[in-house]
């Protein structure tokens, strides 16, 4: 798996003749294997003291000084909560890690090993751990530096802001946004922003309580699993596109039907809307691993209601810029006035949604090979074949087109 936000498979075939190497090229690769070999985690050797109890888990060891940070990856299943904090203290010249353990398939081990990972600040040293394993009733772990809820939610909440402007939510920002500019002398549009809200927040429950659902299933789940389908990626890759082409074209459907271009926000429903939210919410999920992280991860091993609360807020983070501007008719006067610059600026937020198009392609092709890629990239071009002759030539062109092609075969 390589990972970064989520995680996408990757395989490689690689082939080479020994024979065919020289003694340079023998020697250079050992001094390239010795590299690697001294990043092999050695020997702890100072003894080090493992406890275990039902709720939390405890290693010791002595140490001159403080670490930066300190981290401890177990090889046994079910030792630690994955998704739990990881508490570090320093006192009296003994260094202490306390880790919480799944409320869930808990085993008691008599013997437990993995890897710890210390950090000065400057440089990260591993060691790798072997000990037997002290059972005790209660462990009492001093989590001072626990964030408190407040923190948490605030965070989840700033969090949401920032997520309006990454790249894989603020084109969709972007086109309610424009719309709000359209209706900039309407009354109605405050009734869009709360539908847009619902919306986000909807999408945002529902992905919680099936991520929430799967882990406690025992399922490996994290927040984002969604992309990790061949299925779920694909479709968003042809939507973002029919998107981008949308936005580049300027197409209408007629005044029966909703003004695709414009996300139906001049329509007089309110689906549109909240669709839209759901569609923000998600293709912003793989935005929140880099600075989200530790909320997500905290919020995932609380209580269900605790839990939720931290979603709810991250999800209203993300909808707040957009119903500040419906809520607030003055909050418009910032934003220019309509005019030609709309068009143009349409056309360039279709580079974005064709760009992440071609990145949801490339998840695809990661999880399934090179079929699914050239199914996509032929659906790409068929719909752009589409777009031109509909925008270019008309529908009477296309059903004589198809006509001539149906009789000729």
């Amino acid at each position: 798996l390589v990972c970064k936000d989520v995680c996408i498979p990757e395989e490689a075939e690689i082939f080479g003749n020994l024979f065919e190497f020289s003694n340079e090229d023998i020697l250079r690769s050992q001094k390239l294997i010795n590299i690697w070999m001294e990043k092999v985690p050695k020997g702890f050797q100072d003894r080090i003291s493992a406890k275990i109890s039902d709720g939390t888990f405890q290693l010791n060891w002595k140490s001159e000084s403080a670490a930066k940070e300190v981290y401890f990856y177990p090889e046994q299943e079910g030792l630690i909560s994955y998704n739990a904090k990881q508490f570090y203290k320093f006192t009296n010249k003994e260094s202490t890690l306390f880790v919480d353990r799944p409320d869930r398939n808990k085993v008691n081990y008599d013997n437990i090993s993995g890897i710890l990972e210390i950090s000065d600040g400057t440089e990260k040293k591993y060691f790798a751990l072997n000990s037997s394993v002290e059972k005790v009733s209660f462990i009492n772990a001093d989590k001072t530096l626990e964030p408190t809820l407040i923190l948490i939610v605030l965070m989840a909440f700033v969090g949401g802001l920032i997520l309006n402007f990454m790249p894989c939510v603020f084109p969709v920002i972007a086109l309610k946004v424009l719309s709000f500019i359209k209706e900039s002398g309407e009354k109605g549009a405050w009734k869009h922003g709360i539908a847009f809200t619902f919306g986000v927040e909807v999408t945002m429950l529902i992905l919680f309580f099936a991520t929430f659902t799967a882990q406690n299933l025992g399922k490996s789940v994290g927040w984002g699993w969604q992309l990790q389908s061949s299925a779920v990626s694909s479709f968003l890759a042809l939507l973002f596109f029919v998107i981008g082409l949308v936005l580049f074209f300027r197409i209408e459907f007629g005044a029966n039907f909703t003004k695709l271009g414009n996300f139906g926000i001049a329509s007089k429903g309110y689906t549109n809307s909240v669709l839209l939210g759901l569609l923000t919410v998600i293709v912003a999920t793989p935005c929140t691993g880099p600075y989200m992280g530790a909320a997500i991860g905290w919020g995932l091993v609380q209580p269900p209601l605790i839990s939720m609360l931290v979603f709810i807020f991250l999800g209203f983070g993300v909808a707040f810029p957009t119903l500040l501007l419906s809520l607030v008719p003055s909050a418009m006067n910032v934003l220019p006035k309509p005019g030609r610059w709309m068009d143009i600026f349409n056309r360039f937020m279709s580079i974005p949604m064709f760009l992440t198009s071609l990145w949801l392609a490339w998840v695809a092709f990661n999880q399934t090979g090179m079929e699914s890629l050239s199914i996509l990239l032929l659906s790409f071009f068929v719909l752009l074949a589409c777009v031109i002759v509909i925008k270019y030539i008309g529908r009477k062109s296309i059903i004589s087109l198809a006509s001539i092609i149906i009789f000729l075969n």
